[in-house]
């Protein structure tokens, strides 16, 4: 049983940190522009950089890759 003084339980009466309020333009285009960004260059560097085998590794072709490189600024 919580109680509070007030109608709604926030995270101060069950003892934990207030929620931070998520950054400016944070949405979910720009989390997944972000994680795109990330997959595409660990996948480069699991592949030494080789385009082929790091479209492999995504599954997409060759061309898609180069064109997410191109997207994301990101050199070959």
């Amino acid at each position: 049983m919580v109680l509070v003084e007030g109608r709604v339980i926030g995270p101060h009466d069950l003892g934990l940190a207030p929620r931070r309020a998520p950054a400016a333009g944070a949405g979910l285009d720009a989390s997944r522009i972000a994680a795109e960004r990330a997959a595409i260059g660990a996948s480069l560097e699991r592949a030494r950089r080789n385009i082929t085998h790091a479209a492999r590794d995504l599954g997409v072709s060759r061309m898609t890759l180069y064109r997410l490189l191109a997207k994301h600024g990101i050199p070959p």
